[in-house]
């Protein structure tokens, strides 16, 4: 189960099914078990019967930590969502923008046809030799270039959603998980202190009927017989408590170990992500910017 899990979150596709294997695996077996809380008759009469262990101190920090998790893992997923979303929305504007230059350029273009039939060819040719670039190219090339700006946006958010966004989603549910098994073994802890009280319970009602003057031999095997059983319990519920707490904290550390490798991994594929969109991003506008500069000496000198 745990090479699976391995296996399964170490490949490079970066999809959901990264940490799909890591899901299975961690509610698997004994953690599968350990979902199914214990039912609780009352709640302990003394929480003096049995002093708080390190273990006990351990499991209530990680029970803690992962009901954190699951809230930040949650909200970081809902905030990378928003801001992915809004990045798409993003190339609505830049086609938006590319329309307009593109009304532009196409205005710029007439007006200069317009002018080509109305001028004489001398002047045709000292105009065409003291100006070596036409803004109706110019901004048709700019509006066509913004064009290409959905589609670098929207491979970058489509691949940010599977690679970046779904992992943290899944961790949602594993922090989760986490978190029950852990609240399984307070519950085992509960389940423990109750047997304590009832044999404390028991142990001074066996004292007080051997202390009455009136104490017979049934009464006395009776409540012998109780305590007797009382204590079977305790240590039933001992042992259980120890395998619970063993199997809940070697989840607990598979866990960590898997998120750490997972987490990293959807990180680094978001980062690679930004710096290839990045790298499209110029590359596309520097070819424009390519234009310009053969266009004519002047045009750099009046942008800048």
């Amino acid at each position: 189960s745990s090479s699976s899990s391995s296996s399964s979150s170490s490949s490079s596709t970066g999809n959901s099914s990264t940490t799909a294997a890591a899901l299975g695996s961690l509610l698997s077996g004994f953690g599968s078990a350990m979902l199914k809380p214990f039912i609780l008759r009352a709640k302990p009469a003394s929480s003096h019967l049995r002093p708080k262990t390190s273990e006990d101190e351990l499991c209530s920090r990680e029970t803690h930590h992962c009901s954190e998790l699951e809230h930040l893992f949650s909200s970081t997923f809902a905030t990378s969502i928003e801001l992915l979303e809004r990045r798409k929305e993003e190339g609505k504007s830049w086609l938006a923008l590319g329309r307009c230059l593109m009304g532009i350029a196409k205005s710029e273009k007439e007006d200069d046809k317009e002018e080509e039939e109305e001028e004489n060819d001398d002047y045709k040719d000292q105009s065409s030799s003291s100006s070596s670039f036409s803004l109706g190219g110019l901004l048709a090339k700019v509006a066509r270039c913004c064009d290409r700006m959905p589609v670098i946006l929207a491979q970058t958010v489509d691949m940010s959603i599977e690679n970046f966004a779904e992992p943290l989603k899944d961790y949602i549910s594993l922090s989760s998980s986490m978190k029950k098994i852990l609240l399984n073994r307070e519950r085992a802890l509960d389940t423990h202190q109750i047997a304590l009280s009832i044999q404390s319970k028991k142990k001074a009602s066996l004292n007080a009927i051997k202390a009455a003057s009136t104490a017979d031999k049934r009464s006395i095997e009776a409540a012998t017989a109780a305590l007797k059983n009382a204590q079977n319990n305790v240590d039933e519920t001992q042992q259980e408590l120890k395998e619970i707490t063993r199997s809940a904290l070697n989840e607990k550390n598979r866990f960590k170990v898997e998120k750490q490798k997972d987490i990293k991994h959807a990180l680094r594929s978001f980062v690679q992500l930004q710096i290839k969109e990045a790298e499209a991003t110029a590359q596309a506008w520097k070819s424009v910017l390519v234009t310009l500069e053969h266009e004519g000496k002047n045009i750099k000198n009046d942008i800048i």
